[in-house]
């Protein structure tokens, strides 16, 4: 059984802006929020705050984990492909 915090295929590895897997997903800073790059690019150019919570956008990182676990889950057929279990050990 996977821990409550992980990303699970039907909900948080998919952009919640534009709904598209999050293959180039960034977390927003200081709100912590995962989206598209495309998302987190048009939102500091248009908005300067988060859709999500409607707080203050500083900027954003590559969000690695939420990427690798994406990629894995959603090209696999059988669940996790081993180097996602690794990870989420």
């Amino acid at each position: 059984m996977l821990p409550t915090n992980t990303y699970l295929p039907n909900r948080t590895l998919f952009c919640p802006i534009l709904n598209r897997p999050l293959f180039d997903a960034v977390k927003l800073e200081p709100c912590g929020h995962s989206c598209s790059q495309e998302a987190a690019k048009q939102m500091l150019i248009d908005h300067e705050v988060c859709q999500i919570d409607l707080e203050n956008v500083e900027g954003y990182t590559i969000d690695h984990r939420a990427r690798l676990l994406t990629a894995g889950l959603l090209t696999t057929q059988s669940g996790f492909a081993p180097i996602i279990k690794a990870f989420l050990e």
